[in-house]
């Protein structure tokens, strides 16, 4: 599923994989009548597996939430517990709270110092029920743009506007996070040929009331709490993948390098 381009996923998926695929079609949207075409309805409701192409999500969120789509996506998630995915946009909205873009993209630097810059557009609104990805919020191209303050203000606002202590999953190019079904997150690269990591960000649960020190529109972000507000599992991917994660209770597996980050008015510190 995407809502620009083409068809450039199909021989990728169906042979250059390497791995036994029954067919593969790609649908494009173009506006929002597709989210209630019977066709389209009838595909998703055969389908083993679900991918979201790159692009602009606030496509994928104004064309499908809140339709037919959206409900028969959730139905094969929840009935049949389909294998769902996404690149760029398409893993942007696989959390239960997602960065938009209804505005356009913003930049870690726009969001730290303005974290109610008009485009720093942080939505828990119900979407995609995917398993396992409950107050989830994730981002991607982690090291192209730098994007560690941009998810930082975005868990700070969620943690103040919507009360949820939230995970941030984040993932450089060329990296994937792949959560089976009981909830084990594995992190897939050429790491250690490249520095392909994924990063699992959490809200410091060791400081009592962990609360970004001011929040407020035209002013820069402060969420410090002693250089110590949010701890940062870093796994370099590898190709037979490393277990990095126990989703039901975020325990850590595997041998990851942890960080501390904060942001001192405005500026963001490692």
């Amino acid at each position: 599923m995407r809502a620009s381009g083409s068809d450039g996923y199909n021989d990728y998926l169906y042979s250059d994989l390497g791995v036994t695929v029954n067919s593969v079609e790609t649908i494009v949207f173009n506006n929002a009548s597709a989210s209630s075409n019977t066709y389209i309805l009838d595909k998703i409701e055969k389908a083993e597996a679900i991918w979201f192409a790159g692009g602009d999500q606030w496509n994928y969120v104004s064309y499908c939430r809140n339709t037919a789509v959206e409900a028969a996506i959730n139905d094969a998630l929840s009935q049949r517990s389909i294998v769902i995915g996404g690149t760029s946009a398409g893993m942007a909205i696989l959390g239960s709270t997602y960065f938009s873009a209804e505005n356009g993209t913003v930049t870690s630097n726009q969001v730290l110092n303005n974290p109610y810059h008009p485009n720093a557009t942080v939505d828990s609104s119900p979407f995609l029920e995917v398993p396992h990805m409950q107050n989830v919020i994730t981002d991607t191209h982690f090291d192209n743009p730098d994007r560690k303050g941009r998810i930082t203000g975005f868990l700070a606002k969620m943690l103040i506007e919507e009360g949820i202590t939230g995970l941030g999953i984040a993932c450089d190019e060329y990296t994937a996070v792949c959560i089976d079904s009981q909830g084990i997150a594995t992190v897939y690269g050429d790491f250690p040929t490249y520095d392909d990591y994924a990063y699992f960000i959490f809200v410091n649960c060791e400081i009592d009331q962990n609360q970004p020190e001011v929040l407020a529109a035209n002013t820069p972000l402060n969420w410090n709490q002693m250089g110590d507000a949010l701890r940062v599992y870093r796994v370099g991917g590898t190709n037979e993948g490393v277990q990095s994660l126990n989703m039901n209770d975020q325990s850590v597996l595997g041998s990851g390098a942890w960080f501390s980050w904060s942001v001192d008015n405005g500026t963001f510190n490692e």
